[in-house]
């Protein structure tokens, strides 16, 4: 769902991912062993919403608040580069 071309679908997904992973490390884990975080630099990268780009942002910011291998999981996906593209970009309130 996080791929999905339409709005309506794509924000409440992302919105719930995003609820999942401000649980514990577990939780968190398994949002990343469901290939989440390819979705999630796709998300930053593709010329979405504002408010899809913010969310995003907003669940990556959540994940790399858990464990070592989390914070390296999203290194390793390349999602850093793009993030900090973004955060050089963006309006303000997506910042």
């Amino acid at each position: 769902l996080l791929l999905h071309n339409s709005a309506a679908v794509l924000i409440p997904a992302l919105r719930t991912v995003g609820n999942i992973v401000t649980g514990d490390d577990v939780q968190t884990q398994i949002v990343i062993n469901c290939q989440a975080l390819p979705c999630l630099l796709n998300l930053l990268q593709q010329g979405h919403k504002k408010s899809i780009k913010k969310e995003a942002c907003w669940t990556i910011s959540n994940i790399t608040a858990g464990n070592k291998d989390q914070i390296q999981a999203i290194i390793d996906a390349q999602i850093i580069g793009p993030l900090i593209h973004l955060l050089g970009e963006a309006e303000f309130d997506t910042k």
